[in-house]
């Protein structure tokens, strides 16, 4: 089968790569893989999450499907697009058409239908947002077309200024155009089916990798892998590991990651006076280094699509503290192999940090049953529903 995954970046930092990385590296095996992406050609690194050399790259120009043209019409897309962010009054059944169009008008249509058409591909799979632009051309492709949401149902469609915001009479009009649109849990399939009346597939996604070694859980440190944005709840994590340190003098707290935010979570670290007891490692292609030094894994986020790093954490026999955020108990299961503590409560989490650093037996009961579960998101196994799903097009 000849397959396309269109996603903007493959050679970037991110979780959504990790994750295509792993199901290609599967797919491959029995297929024909292209990954079509923004990506300047100069950019590829296989080596930064082990993509398969029999994997293609198709490095297209994102300025070819930019609105570029310097035209009355371009400007007239411009304000209802502006309009529609700030009141969703185009996102109307009757202006769907309209909406479309401004944002990504006819003759960008057409050129996607003739470049993707020559490509002969049986399946077409774009990721995040170009989904929905897949969508639009769908009735016009040669091949059969799927979606990959990388996100959760609220992030694309609730978060201002997100992917989906104001769009909802969109989807509900293309996304059944494609043959199957992938979700990342139940919650998400049950949303996009109870408030647009779209039928989505739930796919887990896969751990990134696999160790031979485990953790021993008897190193007095916590580990953090994420990217400094607000997502992360980096200031929630940095509050409440210094409510844990007012009762514990031996712990440490090790965070992998670099973003926008960096400056901001370095003065908190100071405003809050635990620098002695936080050390920054910056971005790392080896997590699992940094694993195995750790004891638990504390996931401070504001919202995930999946909570791909909890998988890894298990892969590792780590339990893993978390708010209850969607989807934390599809992989979680509370008091059995990690805590769940109430929404962005800093008090709670800094509670559950103390009961899982002191209580060594609890921890170690914690680990096993974590990498007890890591089996259920092995490679093989999503790799295997994925394909299925592929030739049931």
């Amino acid at each position: 089968m000849k397959i396309c995954i269109w996603t903007n970046s493959i050679f970037r930092l991110g979780g959504t790569k990790r994750v295509i990385t792993v199901v290609v590296n599967e797919l491959v095996e029995n297929n024909d893989i292209t990954i079509m992406t923004f990506d300047k050609p100069n950019m590829e690194n296989r080596a930064m999450y082990g993509l398969d050399e029999r994997v293609k790259i198709d490095y297209v120009n994102a300025g070819d499907y930019r609105d570029n043209q310097k035209t009355p019409g371009k400007y007239a897309r411009s304000v209802i697009r502006v309009l529609n962010n700030k009141t969703g009054c185009f996102n109307t059944p009757g202006m769907v058409e309209t909406l479309k169009n401004a944002f990504f008008p006819k003759h960008l249509q057409k050129r996607l239908t003739n470049y993707l058409n020559s490509k002969d591909y049986d399946v077409i799979i774009a990721t995040a947002g170009n989904a929905l632009t897949l969508a639009y051309v769908a009735d016009d492709l040669k091949a059969k077309t799927v979606g990959w949401q990388h996100n959760c149902y609220d992030t694309y469609v609730l978060q201002k200024g997100i992917l989906f915001w104001k769009k909802e009479e969109i989807l509900k009009k293309y996304l059944p155009k494609l043959n199957s649109y992938v979700v990342l849990n139940e919650y998400d399939r049950r949303d996009f089916k109870e408030k647009l009346g779209i039928d989505c597939v739930a796919m887990d996604n896969p751990r990134s990798f696999t160790s031979e070694e485990k953790t021993d859980l008897g190193q007095k440190q916590f580990f953090v892998a994420a990217r400094f944005v607000e997502q992360k709840g980096m200031d929630l994590l940095i509050d409440a590991f210094a409510k844990f340190c007012t009762v514990d003098d031996e712990w440490k707290l090790v965070i992998a990651g670099d973003g926008p935010l960096r400056a901001e979570v370095l003065d908190r670290v100071w405003m809050r006076e635990v620098q002695d007891r936080v050390e920054f490692i910056g971005v790392t292609n080896n997590v699992q280094k940094y694993f195995l030094q750790s004891s638990v894994y504390l996931l401070s986020s504001r919202w995930e699509g999946w909570g791909l790093v909890i998988v890894e954490a298990f892969e590792m026999g780590m339990p893993v503290i978390a708010f209850d955020i969607v989807p934390v108990d599809l992989i979680i299961t509370n008091g059995e192999d990690g805590l769940i503590v109430d929404k962005f409560d800093v008090d709670q989490f800094a509670a559950a940090m103390v009961k899982l650093a002191h209580d060594e037996e609890t921890r170690r009961t914690m680990g096993r049953k974590a990498l007890e579960k890591a089996d259920r998101f092995s490679e093989k196994h999503v790799a295997q529903r994925w394909q299925k799903l592929l030739e049931s097009l």
